[in-house]
């Protein structure tokens, strides 16, 4: 492999050995799974991803989201860049965005009826 690739390969495994699976990170979307998310349990969510505090979703924020919610519901935690593109698509709701999740967006979307199921189904 080349030192790109090699690199690429061993920052993405630290991101997810950083991230990915952290108990209560896991447990909390676990308690989610099939139930409506309130306003509070998505900013609460929203927060715990958001990790530079930006007030939005970059794609590796998401990224890590989805991973967690893979491993919440049992599902081997690999999260294709296509699944995120799907799910990017589906929650973002200004044209004209850079690939970012806005807090209204992620609110919008997590607080109808489950829609932790419904990203899980875009994967």
């Amino acid at each position: 492999l080349s030192p790109v690739c090699l690199g690429s390969l061993r920052r993405a495994a630290s991101i997810n050995a950083e991230y990915m699976g952290k108990p209560d990170n896991v447990t909390v979307l676990r308690n989610l799974v099939g139930k409506s998310v309130t306003e509070d349990e998505s900013k609460t969510i929203f927060a715990t991803y958001d990790i530079d505090n930006d007030s939005v979703l970059q794609r590796s924020d998401l990224h890590r989201f989805l991973l967690d919610l893979a491993n919440a519901m049992d599902f081997p935690p690999c999260v294709p860049n296509e699944s995120v593109d799907n799910v990017l698509t589906e929650l973002v709701l200004n044209v004209e965005s850079t690939g970012t999740v806005s807090w209204i967006e992620f609110k919008s979307f997590l607080c109808t009826s489950n829609n932790l199921l419904f990203s899980i189904s875009l994967m």
